[in-house]
């Protein structure tokens, strides 16, 4: 197990910068320069080397952390400037100065490292999954007006949805306090959506749109009671989508509940208007592209927070291969001296009685390493788990972001015809490489959920092994005790497939972690493309407007 804190705080950085001031004032000496040092040394404040030995012990706040570093490197640019305003000779200032450069790199590179080391720490990782404080769920969290009014089509004519704002919260504590804590949130988050049918939910706020937009057609004035409807019809479209919603609740977690037992906010931000006529440079809207351009730009960071997590994760299921080939091997070896055993004993009887270390003491030796390799590789599938389950909302949180960008790109595609050949173009390019960053990241998803269900699924099996191995490797056990505890329990965890040794499935997840990270990289090139591109059709536009 890494020792974090230790790892954080080597070599010392509080005694690079202790010697550093050593040699700058023995070279001050040499220099007849004992007085300039003396005054530079005053203005260093006593508790900076100490705050650089504390600093390591904020683990695993990352915040703190993050806090900390931030008051540190102030301090360090300060110390600089100090020295360099100090009329010291060169070589009695370049240790210091030499020091305070070395320090800061060190301190942002252990601050990378403090983020990758609580991403994939065990011991984190199995207290966040053992705790029974549950957050809300959010079930949908976005502005749909773009949505909506695309669905309502020509149906829709004379009115415009500005903004309608969707919160479907589950969070009633008497609910969620019920869950149990293997299942997990994102897992439960998403089949929730996925059975409140998004599309529906927009198909039928569209039809309610449709019919404000008629009534108004009709009778310009009657704008407000087309609203006051319109809100009516989202509160029945978003009750029939929660009663859908629930099903899973039940299901998946044991849990009956209603559409009552969800924080529902709908309607409070809505704003409809007739709409007038623009055209030209008036009618190209900047909303859109400034909307797009900080979505794509809020989507770049959580992916790039994903590809730091990916990188533990691909780390971690690295050295879990390497238990899982060892525990392997061991288990075959078990198996085979089990097949030897029982050739030479005397009936089943015998192979009940007879110890293990009374005809092959070092095998022994094999059952107690095999025991602390099951045990390491159990905590390594336990931190697996967690870890792929906080990649798995991070992806969520994209796809959140993704909803804005498909809004902005929905209402990009009404103005897009107001653009010249060349823009409009362009803008049907963005369009399209939205929508295929968006099955990009569905595709994600699905990887992530793969690799998350694979740690899932082995990890009661293989405690079962863990306690079987630990349990024969704590006492003499017998050959039949052999048989029945690491042979059988091995089998089951898939060690002894039709005799291969190897790293089994669902052990064998590397490769799947490192595609997983690889194609997120590929994303954030893609991510990359669109920002420029959303930032080009702005400048664009801004000049049209002026």
């Amino acid at each position: 197990m890494v020792d974090a804190v230790k790892e954080l705080g080597t070599p010392s950085l509080h005694t690079t910068w202790s010697e550093a001031k050593k040699k700058a004032e023995i070279e001050a000496k040499k220099a007849k320069q004992a007085d300039k040092f003396t005054t530079l040394e005053k203005k260093f404040k006593s508790d900076f080397g100490p705050n650089l030995d504390k600093w390591p012990k904020l683990y695993p706040d990352f915040s703190k952390l993050k806090t900390g570093c931030t008051a540190l490197q102030t301090t360090l640019k300060t110390y600089k400037d100090f020295v360099k305003a100090a009329g010291l000779d060169d070589k009695a200032a370049k240790p210091m100065v030499t020091a305070l450069d070395s320090i800061k790199n060190d301190l942002q590179a252990r601050l990378s490292k403090a983020e990758t080391l609580i991403a994939s720490d065990v011991n984190l990782a199995i207290a966040a999954s053992k705790k029974t404080q549950r957050t809300p769920i959010i079930v949908f969290h976005l502005d749909v007006a773009a949505q909506v009014m695309k669905a309502a089509g020509d149906k829709g004519e004379g009115l415009e949805a500005t903004r309608i704002d969707l919160d479907v919260v589950l969070s009633d504590p008497e609910v969620l306090k019920k869950v149990p804590n293997d299942l997990d949130d994102a897992v439960l988050a998403n089949k929730i959506r996925e059975a409140a049918n998004f599309k529906k939910v927009i198909d039928d706020i569209a039809d309610g749109f449709a019919v404000a937009a008629k009534t108004v057609r009709e009778n310009p004035k009657s704008l407000g009671a087309a609203e006051t409807k319109f809100k009516a019809s989202i509160d029945s479209a978003i009750e029939a989508a929660v009663t859908r919603a629930v099903g899973p609740i039940d299901q998946l977690a044991k849990v009956k509940t209603s559409y009552r037992n969800y924080k529902i906010k709908t309607g409070v931000d809505i704003t409809l208007k007739a709409l007038g006529t623009a055209s030209g440079a008036v009618a190209l809207g900047l909303a859109p592209l400034t909307l797009g351009a900080s979505s794509v730009i809020g989507m770049i960071g959580t992916a790039k927070g994903a590809v730091a997590l990916g990188n533990a994760i691909a780390n971690a299921s690295e050295q879990a291969e390497v238990f899982a080939a060892r525990v392997a091997a061991a288990i075959a070896e078990l198996g085979k001296q089990y097949a030897t055993a029982s050739k030479n004993a005397v009936g089943g009887a015998e192979i009940g009685k007879t110890l293990v270390n009374a005809t092959m003491p070092t095998l022994i030796t094999t059952i107690k390493s095999a025991s602390g390799d099951c045990e390491t590789l159990g905590k390594k599938v336990d931190g697996l788990e967690v870890a792929t389950h906080k990649k798995a909302e991070l992806l969520g949180k994209m796809l959140t972001d993704q909803s804005k960008l498909q809004g902005a790109c929905n209402a990009l595609e009404k103005v897009k015809g107001d653009f010249g050949d060349a823009e409009a173009k362009k803008a049907e390019k963005l369009i399209k490489s939205t929508e295929a960053v968006d099955k990009e990241v569905e595709g994600l998803i699905k990887k992530v959920d793969t690799l998350h269900t694979r740690m899932k699924a082995t990890k009661e099996t293989h405690r079962k092994l863990a306690e079987k191995m630990a349990a024969i490797a704590s006492k003499e056990p017998t050959w039949a005790q052999v048989a029945e505890v690491v042979i059988n329990a091995g089998a089951a965890a898939g060690f002894l497939a039709a005799g291969n040794v190897g790293v089994p499935e669902p052990y064998a997840v590397a490769k799947l972690a490192n595609d997983i990270n690889s194609q997120i990289g590929n994303v954030v090139g893609s991510l990359d493309a669109l920002k420029s591109g959303f930032e080009d059709l702005k400048g664009i536009a801004e000049k049209a407007k002026r």
